[in-house]
């Protein structure tokens, strides 16, 4: 199970110019979030009667088991005071933040993470902070904040951190296979999503993310099928683009439909970037159980 990533403790001394933070949305594996020290801002999930969870907290069969005792989970951006909490923290080992939020077409999380940098420039004139829209979610938000994260290992500058992540942010895709339609209906999130596919619930909806733009490419019968479909649209997306190539294959209780996929994406491609992470439960909470995707980008110039 996908878990924010740990803390530095307070007091842990400036190791680089810039911090980088994200939400749960992200999905970074774990022990990478916390190599790079990034700090991750965890979603609440709120079920019946004001029971809150954060992202990643709980456990598959404790989701399950509260989505059938109390019904499905809503989700709603982290209140300013939690991206405030993770700025104040990331300010005790950097000058300088970069917050990087999921698309803002699709949540109010860049809000969120925009007013509690008000805060901190109020309570800290002298800390640069800056809020990056990703313009995407999961691992094509991932990956744009492991690039802003590394390249402030490499000791950037705020302003080239921002630039490494908005690159590989416009350059990301994130297509995916949905298991449940039902699940997505509920969620309301993408209604156009639906209406095109209005009376399908048994085909396996594959939808494309991209630069905050959400579109269906197409619908299949079968699991296998849609594995297929998204080994092969790994390479489309980024037909005839630069650079060397990363994929990270993503999955909500699919563990082995996604190392299949994984596999199969290894032997096709050869990336030089291969990461397997898990949905977290806040895309869980809107699409279901039983999804499976990939995030792809080459690293080359736009």
């Amino acid at each position: 199970m996908t878990t924010p990533a740990p803390r530095a403790p307070a007091g842990t001394p400036v190791t680089q110019g810039v911090t980088v933070i994200t939400d749960s949305t992200a999905c970074l594996p774990p022990t990478l979030a916390s190599e790079l020290a990034v700090e991750v801002v965890p979603v609440p999930l709120v079920f019946a009667g004001g029971e809150e969870h954060d992202d990643g907290t709980l456990t598959a069969a404790e989701f399950k088991e509260l989505v059938r005792t109390k019904g499905p989970a809503a989700t709603s951006a982290p209140a300013p005071g939690r991206y405030l909490e993770a700025m104040r923290s990331a300010r005790r080992r950097s000058p300088a933040v970069l917050c990087l939020t999921v698309s803002a077409a699709f949540s109010m999380m860049h809000d969120s993470a925009s007013r509690a940098a008000e805060m901190l420039r109020e309570e800290a004139p002298r800390t640069d902070v800056l809020v990056v829209d990703s313009g995407n979610a999961a691992m094509a938000q991932g990956f744009a904040a492991i690039a802003a994260a590394r390249a402030a290992r490499g000791g950037a500058s705020l302003a080239d951190c921002r630039l490494a992540a908005e690159s590989v942010a416009g350059a990301a895709h994130l297509v995916f296979a949905i298991d449940d339609l039902g699940h997505l209906a509920r969620s309301g999130r993408v209604p156009h999503v639906l209406a095109w596919a209005a009376g399908m619930l048994k085909v396996k909806p594959i939808v494309h993310y991209h630069r905050g733009n959400v579109r269906l490419l197409e619908r299949v019968r079968t699991k296998e099928r849609a594995l297929r479909r998204l080994e092969e649209l790994a390479g489309e997306l980024v037909a005839g683009e630069q650079g060397a190539l990363h994929v990270a294959v993503q999955h909500s209780e699919s563990r082995e439909a996604a190392r299949s996929l994984a596999e199969g994406l290894a032997r096709r491609y050869q990336p030089v970037e291969m990461l397997s992470t898990e949905f977290t439960q806040v895309m869980t909470a809107h699409t279901g159980p039983g999804l499976v995707g990939v995030a792809v980008y080459r690293d080359g110039p736009a």
